[in-house]
């Protein structure tokens, strides 16, 4: 008889806690650059800022970078 489905034991991976916008605040502080303009693939600008804004109010470890916007792009500033 053959089964129409497979069942495969397998670990459920772990939920990666943090995001794209954490990483890229993480980067930067652990870099040596002063400033750096941030490009991240098909998003807004607006989306940039904003997730940037949402990652550095989520850990206090970030609040030293500021976020600054100048027309369509994105710079990071310790």
């Amino acid at each position: 008889m053959d089964a129409k489905f497979k069942l495969i034991p397998e670990e459920i991976p772990p939920i990666r806690k943090g995001s794209l916008y954490e990483d890229v605040l993480a980067s930067f502080v652990r870099g040596k650059a002063k400033t750096a303009r941030v490009e991240v693939a098909k998003r807004k600008p607006d989306t940039v800022q904003q997730g940037l804004i949402k990652a550095r109010a989520a850990d206090p470890k970030l609040a030293e970078v500021s976020i600054v916007r100048r027309g369509d792009l994105v710079y990071l500033k310790k």
